[in-house]
């Protein structure tokens, strides 16, 4: 999709609801205010938020869209760009003795001049098509795609790094429940309460450090040289005062150094998001450079270690007692960007991650009770059932020994019949006895209508009937509700 492009039922839809003046209640969200944002950038319509109210006008172009259906000629005039080639910043590598390794310096990376391009120019037509899409569907679109995030990561990348986004906006790609699955959503860019980072950093001196800082500014930094250093406690001088700005309470991290590595610099502060607990360490990366070659000449010793400072980073390693969360930042020369530049998405990362698994938490919590329920109901259900049970296999019993009985009752008709037809005698008295006791035996014990008729008492279900008829009517029920919702 691209500027060019007509515009679908929806924008036509607010264009002249615009048009008539912002009529209330004609929306039900506010999906409508995307869409003029939308608007805004092909210049059909004016947005304005002063004074904190939302306010849209229609352009000289709104208003040719709405009678001729087409932009006016002209609209988007062709601009021929100029680039001009700057060479990226190259660090050089420095063989430095153990003595002057704790001053080497970290090289920051240049700022880029208002009229230079770099060599890594933005896919601005793809990009800009994703957004538009984006703003035209509302704020989210969800894709399918056999490499998954990977294809689009690069364009949203794009999308954030030259502020393409309407203000205060920035592009988010998230997993959409599998592999092959994205989520690309709109959503409120980073906010800074305090000093800007930069300015923090360049500044001739800090007035107040953070009480948390104390026994940082007091140790030394192993893997740090002591410019670098300078520059690290001031990001996180930084970073400390803007946690207490948000309402996140800050504790110093104690320095342990056991097993240390040089590319892993201890975490400094502890940053407490309601109950979620994230570390924060910025630390100083370098490179082992290779040794020049020594043509000719033998190595009578090991060469000098050739180290190479990269820049500062900052990094959110993961806890034990926090969910997972890896997030690092570094010094960019090839996007010429400075690690300050990205501590606001420190906060903004924390902060949505710590909502995540807030919303998880209380998902799962609904989940549990809901579960709790119904299990619940299917053991009253099962109870109940066990009792019909009971009582249908009670009536299949007595009609089965109803019809044994009738069947008695005839051999015993044959029985008497036969009996009648013996001639007096010992052997005729034995047959008439038991003639009687099979009579007495019928009526009263093998029919069960020789006994009181009520209601059967009802046994204790056995492990397997209990287990048996709960789980099938949790199936029932989750059944039924998959039905409803």
């Amino acid at each position: 999709m691209q500027l060019a492009s007509p515009l679908n039922e929806r924008q036509i839809a607010v264009l002249r609801w615009i048009h008539e003046g912002c009529p209330e209640g004609r929306w039900n969200d506010f999906t409508y205010k995307t869409v003029a944002i939308a608007l805004q950038s092909r210049r059909l319509v004016s947005v304005s938020k002063r004074g904190g109210r939302w306010k849209a006008t229609i352009e000289q172009a709104g208003l040719h869209y709405l009678e001729h259906g087409d932009f006016p000629r002209g609209h988007f005039p062709k601009q021929r760009h100029h680039r001009r080639r700057v060479t990226a910043y190259r660090p050089r590598a420095v063989f430095l003795s153990a003595g002057q390794y704790a001053n080497a310096a970290v090289p920051l990376p240049p700022e880029p001049a208002c009229d230079e391009q770099t060599s890594s120019t933005p896919p601005i037509r793809p990009a800009r098509a994703l957004l538009d899409e984006v703003l035209a569907a509302g704020g989210e679109i969800r894709r399918e795609s056999k490499d998954g995030p990977r294809q689009y990561s690069s364009l949203v990348s794009a999308i954030n790094r030259y502020k393409m986004a309407p203000e205060g906006k920035r592009l988010v790609l998230e997993s959409g429940g599998s592999w092959n699955k994205c989520v690309i959503r709109l959503e409120d860019g980073p906010r800074w309460l305090t000093t800007p980072v930069r300015e923090v950093v360049d500044a001739p001196r800090i007035d107040r450090w953070h009480p948390a800082l104390r026994a940082l500014r007091e140790a030394k930094m192993l893997s740090t040289s002591q410019t670098a250093e300078q520059r690290i406690l001031r990001m996180v001088q930084a970073v400390a005062i803007e946690a207490e700005a948000r309402g996140h309470p800050i504790a110093a991290q104690p320095q342990r150094y056991p097993y240390h590595h040089q590319q892993s610099e201890p975490a400094q502060l502890e940053i407490k998001v309601r109950d979620h607990r994230y570390l924060v360490a910025v630390y100083q990366k370098f490179r082992i450079a290779p040794p020049p070659p020594r043509y000719g000449q033998a190595r009578k010793r090991p060469p000098p270690q050739a180290v190479e400072p990269l820049g500062i980073a900052i990094r959110v390693p993961g806890t034990n007692r926090s969910p997972y969360l890896l997030e690092s930042w570094a010094d960019s020369n090839a996007l010429r960007r400075r690690v300050e530049d990205a501590v606001p998405l420190l906060f903004h990362r924390m902060e949505r991650h710590a909502d995540r698994e807030d919303a998880r938490r209380e998902a799962d919590r609904r989940a549990q009770i809901e579960h709790q329920r119904i299990r619940e109901e299917a053991e009253r259900l099962a109870e109940i059932q066990h009792a019909e049970n009971v009582r249908a296999e009670t009536l299949r019993s007595q009609h089965a020994a109803w019809r044994e009985a009738s069947q008695l009752r005839e051999f015993l008709d044959a029985m008497t019949a036969t009996v009648d037809g013996m001639s007096a005698g010992a052997g005729r008295h034995a047959a008439v006895e038991w003639r009687d006791w099979c009579r007495r035996y019928v009526n009263d014990t093998a029919d069960p209508l020789g006994k009181p008729l009520m209601m059967p008492t009802i046994r204790r279900p056995t492990w397997e009937e209990r287990i048996a008829l709960e789980n099938a009517f949790v199936h029932k029920l989750e059944q039924e509700k998959a039905r409803n919702q």
